[in-house]
């Protein structure tokens, strides 16, 4: 489950970037294609894996993509800052 600031961020016309999680690379070309025109953007394909990273402009294009049931997941863009072992 996405955290509720992207759906804010989207609302507020702010593009997010998330990576989707397919249940098949087979499945890419049709979840991209049942988006909105000019509302997503890949940004990334993982060859081999069924991963993209999506630049999705509005809700609606989010909204369209989880209504795909080939889509297992999508998670925000997050970078994580590791503390060394001591």
């Amino acid at each position: 489950m996405l955290p509720q600031v992207v759906w804010s961020q989207l609302e507020a016309n702010q593009a997010q970037d998330l990576i989707v999680e397919l249940a098949s690379v087979a499945l890419k070309p049709a979840a991209l294609a049942a988006l909105p025109a000019g509302d997503a953007e890949l940004l990334k394909d993982f060859d081999g894996l069924p991963m993209m990273f999506v630049r999705f402009r509005s809700e609606a294009a989010l909204k369209a993509l989880l209504a795909n049931p080939g889509v297992v997941n999508v998670y925000q863009d997050q970078q994580e800052n590791r503390m060394p072992a001591k």
